[in-house]
């Protein structure tokens, strides 16, 4: 302890945390992705371990929840080197990712010039990170981690990139959410961790191991929030689909205020919905003048729909052993 009553932060050797990089650190990795999206303000969802890219495994991939983009993680508990830029490159032409993130117990200065000029070269679909794998305790606490971003995109400089470019629909949308975002956390904090959204939507996890995700979407002229069942097999996603709808009646008198639609999967579309729409018809999205009452519209449907599905003791698990389906092929076509 100091003078005055403080401790003092000590760095810890990853090592002495995870032993071994693809046994201990990348599993780790896989179930507290909240550290890197805290990090890095994204609102991420790590899927897999050892993901197939051909002949070449991943350490971990996953979606940014925001617009469900595709995010892929390489690992190193070592002083970065050749055969992981080198790896991290082929992952990505295997994967087509939107988010790249490397992350090391050091970084060299080559490789984190490497990751700026890729950055500086790409347009704002592409954003590679590097992550410095920190890990600190004061006095005989537990060891933290305390991850620090060395190399990242430069956004000032995309954005500019991307107004001299012809205005697009994802402009649009994109000021759209970055408005909304801050409206949601100051009520819902834990909804989403997410930044921004070029698309219709913005993506929230329904939790981890749901298989679900809530969305809000923004059609043409309604407001739509949605449970998607959609992080499964097919057939996972069909049981969870199938236990949620045979509880239609207890869900109903949360939602009597809005237009609902129950969207079976189908051999097509493998995946079900609940969609909540506004019962009126919205401005054009040029109109930010309405947009606090759209905002406002999303936070109490999304309330209400979590209210519904709290009552019923949460999203249905599958269980296929238990609750099997006869066969996928016979769901209805759409």
């Amino acid at each position: 302890m100091g003078d005055n009553g403080l401790g003092r932060l000590q760095a810890i050797d990853p090592r002495q945390v995870w032993p071994s990089e693809s046994a201990d650190f990348t599993p780790w990795l896989l179930d507290n992705a909240d550290v890197l999206s805290d990090l890095l303000g994204l609102d991420l969802e790590l899927e897999a371990a050892e993901h197939p890219v051909g002949t070449f495994s991943l350490d971990l991939i996953g979606r940014n929840l925001s617009d469900g983009s595709r995010v892929i993680v390489e690992n190193q508990l070592e002083e970065s080197d050749h055969t992981h830029l080198g790896q991290i490159m082929t992952y990505a032409g295997g994967t087509d990712p939107k988010i790249i993130i490397w992350v090391a117990k050091s970084f060299r200065p080559e490789h984190r010039q490497a990751l700026d000029w890729l950055n500086e070269r790409t347009n704002e679909d592409t954003s590679f990170f590097a992550v410095k794998i920190n890990v600190v305790r004061i006095g005989d606490s537990t060891p933290a981690p305390n991850f620090e971003i060395v190399s990242q995109p430069n956004e000032w400089a995309k954005q500019v990139r991307t107004i001299t470019d012809p205005i697009r629909t994802g402009d649009k949308y994109r000021s759209y959410w970055e408005a909304f975002l801050p409206v949601l956390r100051a009520t819902h904090p834990s909804w989403t961790r997410g930044t921004t959204s070029s698309q219709p939507w913005v993506s929230m996890s329904a939790g981890a191991g749901s298989g679900s995700n809530w969305l809000f979407t923004r059609n043409q002229n309604r407001l739509v929030t949605e449970l998607l069942l959609e992080n499964g097999t097919p057939e996972e996603n069909a049981v969870r689909y199938q236990k949620l709808e045979t509880r239609k009646e207890e869900i109903s008198p949360y939602l009597s205020d809005y237009d609902v639609e129950w969207v079976p999967p189908t051999e097509n579309r493998k995946r079900g919905a609940l969609r909540i729409f506004s019962q009126e018809s919205v401005p054009t999205i040029e109109d930010a003048s309405d947009w606090q009452r759209q905002y406002d519209w999303y936070i109490k449907s999304g309330e209400r729909a979590r209210e519904a599905i709290s009552a019923i003791g949460g999203i249905p698990q599958a269980d296929i052993n238990n609750n099997p389906l006869e066969h996928f092929e016979e769901f209805p076509n759409e």
